[in-house]
């Protein structure tokens, strides 16, 4: 998964699942074509299946499979894991997420959940993104 920051660059977001667990990496190309060599960084606290978007403050949004949300406001050189979760489940019962943007403050996170009987459905949970702070409180 990849983004285009707020800087110009890019920047993809991927799971090692060979050398290193399925834990997040991600790698910044200042054009989108031309990547560095090797597994880039880890970012703290994420596995599996990452999903990175570009908020409208420039903030760098990040969730996987772990359901923590991580957010970067220096173009992906720091992250910072956010203290509330959105679903206490972990994977495999909750897996593939995505993060969007979805008003002015509005933050949505959306993930695949167990379903009474068997199977999966498709769970949404809303957050206020914060200009200044560093919390996004899910409801």
């Amino acid at each position: 998964m990849f983004t285009k920051m707020g800087n110009g660059e890019f920047i993809v977001v991927f799971e090692d699942g060979i050398d290193d667990n399925f834990r997040i990496h991600y790698k910044i190309s200042p054009d989108g074509k031309t990547w560095e060599e090797g597994l880039g960084t880890r970012i703290p606290d994420h596995i599996g299946a990452p999903y990175i978007t570009k908020l409208s403050n420039d903030r760098l949004l990040l969730i996987s499979n772990s359901h923590v949300v991580s957010y970067s406001d220096d173009h992906g050189q720091t992250w910072v894991t956010n203290a509330e979760v959105p679903w206490l489940g972990a994977f495999p019962n909750y897996c593939w997420p995505s993060c969007y943007q979805t008003g002015k403050n509005e933050i949505a996170l959306i993930t695949s959940v167990p379903r009474r009987g068997g199977g999966h459905k498709i769970e949404i949970c809303f957050g206020e993104m914060e200009m200044t702070r560093s919390i996004f409180p899910f409801w």
